[in-house]
């Protein structure tokens, strides 16, 4: 009788070998697969260097999940960081996730927790997050940073319930002054204050907001009061496609906009999502309740992107001018890269301007413009517009 063969033990898998699979996973971006190797590697032979390729393994992983919109999940992937210390990867990602969920008591605490320590580059960021979330969730926690903190943060309460109470703006000004620009609080004064500001001066309302970066915690609430303040409907059409919910829902309130006029913003949004042709379609109905002007300068400047709905056009609105027809003939041959076509609209374009005031200033434009696209291609050159020699 045979003796059975002895059973194979496992082969232990080298730490090189796994290193340059985990490696190799973060490079390609495979987060799962590089934290299940790096958490091996961590129990298999503990070094500093595994820890900190975990710890890049969970923050793409957050990232990848928060991109999609799985900000719970996010959240989680990032609390597997925490530190002895109670600092974690991620903080600002963090915070936004717990933010985008309805968190805020729990990511205001975190985010007090945080800020003392971190490094100044993301200490400034999360300051920035606890002074919003201070506003979004009012308590008598003092912001960290200094003594003064508290007095900030209760001046720009202040101002805010005076402006969500329509207190007049002599009311809300002086609050609004004992909030310093340099403070977390900053650009919450100079949102209060743009709204605040007499509509006859909406370019000193337009200009406040300006001097709130981007990168701001408060950009969100910035782009939501730019949208307010626009006075040319399809200004505002254009800024309300870019708007989350909560925004457009500011804006409507703050506008004092009927439910037809959002439904209609929001019809608009979905067109515009689904093309030019979509987007067109809409904007020809009869009866909507836009200025006709706007919307006939809307649906000219899709026509590029859409040539086939020319004579659409003309049914609806007063038919285009030669030198219109021939400019939106030429834009759309341009970008189906028919280069010799373009330049016989553009010449045609040339050849109106003859009968319009500063007719030789606006051909030089057509030359210059038919010169640049002759650099690139050769199916341009040609009398009697342009001149090679």
């Amino acid at each position: 009788m045979k003796k059975p063969p002895a059973r194979a033990g496992t082969v232990a898998v080298s730490v090189d070998v796994l290193a340059t699979r985990g490696n190799e996973a973060l490079r390609l971006n495979r987060f799962k697969e590089a934290m299940e190797v790096f958490k091996q590697l961590a129990r298999q032979a503990p070094r500093p260097e595994w820890t900190q390729r975990l710890g890049d393994a969970y923050a793409g992983r957050a990232h990848a999940l928060a991109d999609k919109g799985m900000f719970k999940e996010a959240a989680m992937v990032l609390e597997n960081t925490l530190a002895p210390d109670g600092t974690l990867r991620e903080p600002v990602l963090y915070l936004t996730c717990l933010i985008r969920q309805g968190q805020h008591q729990k990511a205001k605490q975190a985010a007090l927790r945080l800020v003392s320590r971190l490094p100044a580059a993301e200490a400034g960021r999360v300051t920035e997050l606890a002074a919003a979330l201070a506003l979004a969730v009012p308590t008598r926690t003092e912001m960290p940073g200094s003594a003064s903190g508290a007095e900030p943060s209760h001046a720009a309460q202040a101002a805010l319930a005076a402006w969500l109470q329509g207190k007049p703006a002599d009311e809300v000004d002086p609050l609004l002054a004992r909030i310093p620009l340099r403070s977390p609080f900053g650009p919450m004064r100079l949102i209060l204050k743009s709204l605040i500001t007499p509509s006859d001066a909406s370019a000193k309302a337009l200009g406040l907001l300006a001097m709130i970066p981007a990168e701001s915690v408060f950009s969100g609430a910035r782009a939501a009061v730019e949208a307010t303040l626009a006075d040319d409907p399809a200004v505002l059409a254009a800024r309300w496609s870019q708007l989350r919910p909560a925004q457009q829902a500011f804006v409507a309130e703050t506008r004092g906009l009927p439910p037809n006029a959002t439904g209609l913003l929001n019809q608009i949004a979905d067109a515009e999502r689904r093309g030019p042709v979509a987007l067109f379609n809409l904007l020809v109905k009869p009866g909507l309740p836009l200025p006709a002007d706007n919307l006939r300068t809307a649906c000219l400047n899709l026509l590029p992107s859409i040539p086939e709905y020319l004579h659409q056009f003309d049914r609806r609105f007063e038919p285009l001018s030669v030198l219109e027809r021939n400019r939106v003939l030429a834009l759309a041959a341009e970008s189906r890269d028919e280069w010799g076509r373009a330049q016989d609209y553009w010449d045609g374009v040339a050849v109106s301007f003859e009968q319009t005031p500063d007719a030789r200033l606006s051909q030089a434009v057509v030359l210059r413009h038919l010169a640049d696209l002759a650099q690139t291609h050769r199916e341009c050159l040609g009398d009697p517009w342009t001149d090679t020699a």
